[in-house]
């Protein structure tokens, strides 16, 4: 079970405790410094990971990708990672914090002033800052669009309609961790090149240079493979620094909650445990051999349905941040018409009844 990071309103059941040990706050300049101050003070709230050999973690991407640790276990050294480069730390707390004191401040304002509901900016300015933020900001703001008993009526609204414009990334960049991933480290021991005629010798026949799709955490490729159909595949590559970038902001959005318990700011009970879902799941996004692994399990227990196409990976082109399925061409929901919207209805019905 996940427990929650503030020991002051569940003592008994915390799993986290203070220690003796202070954490030096680097100085910051800022109009929310007091409260960035108040928030990396929590840290001394939490129990450093016991460890027999009082190894210091250097390898923040071991301990993300480990999953036979629990999210809390995971939390608590990602924890003591950061307490080492504390500025870091303070540095996206103060980011975190302004943003969502501009979102506040134009809420209160709005409020006062009673504008009419069809004239109000707040909703918009709240999705624009999560969606500034990234991905973990997103995913929990998505989940949390659920939750109007948490968040209220009009929040949840707004981020309903939450979409991320992402920009594309760099296609060198793109290419480098390919290389990196499966040729450098890979058990291909004569492939040389991304792409190419020779399948002794490169990964795939084609590959388009100009990405086709670019999301939070990974932009896509379209290519061909070797075979003699050349079957058209989709590589997703994730983006670079995003394993550091997402247990920062993990620590800092569960560091906030910390600070909000403490100054009887949370009422919500469930508010940790959504955040420590949000949180375990996206963990577990970083790992394209998980999701591969995953998409092969489902298409095994919808092997009864005909009609249910669940896409191809390759296991030689795929590794922990690149991975290589088969494309398939289709559109988005909103773009059906009735019927067809209907017709996806009554599949999903039919595919989530109980089969012997």
């Amino acid at each position: 079970s996940m427990m929650m990071m503030s020991s002051k309103k569940n003592s008994g059941s915390a799993a986290f405790v203070r220690t003796t040990t202070r954490t030096r706050v680097p100085a910051i300049s800022n109009p929310q410094e007091s409260v960035v101050r108040d928030v990396m003070k929590s840290m001394d709230d939490i129990e450093e990971p016991s460890s027999e050999t009082g190894e210091k973690i250097s390898n923040l991407e071991a301990v993300v990708l480990d999953y036979s640790l629990g999210y809390t276990e995971q939390l608590l050294k990602i924890n003591q990672f950061f307490k080492s480069n504390p500025l870091e730390l303070a540095s996206r707390c103060g980011e975190v914090i302004a943003q969502f004191s501009s979102v506040l401040a134009i809420w209160k304002y709005e409020d006062a002033m009673d504008i009419p509901l069809e004239k109000r900016t707040r909703a918009g300015k709240l999705r624009d800052v999560v969606a500034k933020l990234g991905p973990v900001f997103v995913k929990l703001a998505q989940t949390l669009s659920t939750r109007p008993d948490i968040i209220g009526e009009e929040a949840a609204d707004a981020l309903m309609t939450l979409q991320q414009d992402v920009k594309q990334f760099d296609s060198e960049v793109a290419f480098q961790t390919i290389r990196e991933e499966l040729i450098n480290r890979g058990s291909l021991r004569f492939v040389k090149d991304i792409a190419g005629a020779d399948p002794e010798t490169s990964l795939y026949s084609e590959f388009n240079e100009k990405p086709i799709a670019a999301a939070s955490i990974g932009q896509v490729y379209e290519a061909r493979l070797h075979d003699a159909q050349k079957t058209k595949v989709a590589v997703k590559v994730q983006r670079p620094g995003m394993v550091r970038r997402i247990a920062l902001d993990c620590t800092v959005i569960r560091l906030l909650l910390t600070w909000l318990e403490e100054s009887g700011a949370n009422g919500s009970e469930d508010l940790p445990f959504i955040i420590d879902e949000v949180g375990a799941g996206i963990f577990r996004e970083l790992d394209y051999t998980l999701e591969a692994r995953n998409a092969k399990a489902f298409k095994r227990s919808l092997n009864f349905l005909p009609y249910v196409k669940i896409t191809r990976s390759w296991d030689n082109l795929t590794s922990t941040r690149v991975l290589t399925r088969e494309f398939i061409s289709g559109r988005p929901i909103k773009q059906l018409s009735l019927d067809e919207q209907r017709q996806m209805v009554r599949l999903g019905v039919e595919c989530s009844s109980p089969h012997s």
